[in-house]
């Protein structure tokens, strides 16, 4: 069997589609999560190269099929998506380590124009959170895409080191699995969420 196409995901129940950025003051401080509302986002901020261009069919077709994994499995319920052009999912309610001191908050993922060969570099979460472990900025650094911040985001700085990112090349549905992926990215956000303020 094929990997599924961008379209067939879009119909999924556990995966709200829309092709333009959610503002941050769509989900509210107190943490209630409403059905997210979007925003335009100007074409010229979609950040640096790594995040511009057209997206292959076959990372598009990644993306999607591993965003439906994820929603299906790790949350068991929503998560918005870019289900146009597959540039980025949103967590609307990401469970948060306990030194967050809340239960939960939003969490966007942008993804790079060549995933799965390139990683996500940081995450995006709601600018009124306070950081309890740093790494926490009004801005992007190390390439990542600057147009989450311009919508209330902040970014959370989590890069992958180079070398160290190793992409299965599938062919197949779920050969994505073999390489790292959406999950073994998941599981990077968790640990930093969780470390020390001091651990780099």
């Amino acid at each position: 069997m094929l990997i599924l196409s961008p379209a067939s995901i879009a119909a999924k129940q556990s995966v709200r589609s829309s092709g333009r950025f959610a503002t941050v003051s769509d989900h509210s401080p107190a943490g209630h999560i409403a059905g997210a509302g979007f925003a335009g986002m100007p074409e010229r901020a979609k950040g640096g190269s790594l995040f511009s261009g057209s997206r292959s069919e076959y990372s598009r077709a990644i993306i999607a099929e591993q965003v439906e994994d994820i929603a299906t499995k790790f949350v068991r319920g929503r998560v918005d998506f870019d289900g146009d052009n597959a540039d980025w999912m949103i967590f609307p309610a990401f469970r948060l380590p306990r030194i967050w001191r809340r239960f939960a908050a939003p969490l966007m993922i942008v993804f790079p124009r060549d995933y799965p060969t390139t990683p996500p570099i940081g995450f995006y979460m709601p600018g009124w959170l306070e950081s309890p472990n740093g790494h926490f900025y009004d801005t992007a650094y190390h390439g990542a895409s600057a147009a989450p911040t311009l919508e209330g985001w902040n970014w959370y700085c989590c890069t992958v080191n180079d070398g160290c990112w190793r992409p299965y090349p599938a062919r197949f549905r779920g050969e994505w699995r073999f390489g790292d992926n959406l999950w073994t990215y998941i599981t990077l956000v968790n640990e930093v969420l969780g470390s020390p303020e001091d651990a780099d």
